[in-house]
């Protein structure tokens, strides 16, 4: 990297989950240092490794901010909950209400001014990374019950709950 920009390499993972196949030259990107290990956490854990892309469906002024509404992939609702944490593009963000599969956050001025945000538009694609917290509990779950129980089979089956 220089003071013009940087470059990257991109592995085929990475093209198959992302937007970054669409990014030409000059596109700009949320780009943050790691937190140090024994520094203050302050935030919400991200990890910079994104699940899928996401469109937004909405972007509206709300105040002096800015209120997003994104679908994503059906197979992450699970992963997606109300006060929950999201990043997207990087930026982490709460969710403020989830709706099927179409999840709001508001985004405040400081972080309109110093990242990409406030060039979210209606049908943009963005990248999303889902609550690491959150993946490792669906996964150990998941684990327990690697048949698919749940309430709603186990009542169609007879039982009584």
């Amino acid at each position: 990297f220089d003071r013009s920009g940087f470059d990257v390499e991109v592995s085929p993972e990475s093209i198959r989950s992302t937007i970054i196949g669409g990014y030409k030259t000059g596109r700009q990107v949320n780009l943050e240092r790691a937190m140090r290990a024994d520094g203050r956490f302050g935030g919400h854990l991200v990890s910079g490794h994104i699940d899928c892309a996401g469109e937004i469906v909405k972007a509206a002024p709300k105040g002096n901010g800015l209120e997003i509404a994104v679908q994503f992939p059906e197979k992450y609702r699970d992963l997606v909950v109300e006060k929950g944490s999201i990043a997207i593009d990087g930026v982490s963000l709460t969710i403020n209400r989830v709706n099927g599969n179409i999840f709001d956050v508001n985004i405040i001025p400081h972080t309109r001014r110093e990242t990409t945000a406030d060039r979210w538009k209606e049908g943009a694609m963005v990248n999303l990374e889902f609550d690491l917290v959150g993946k490792y509990i669906m996964q150990r779950l998941n684990y327990q019950n690697p048949a698919g129980v749940t309430l709603e089979k186990l009542a169609k089956s007879g039982w009584n709950i």
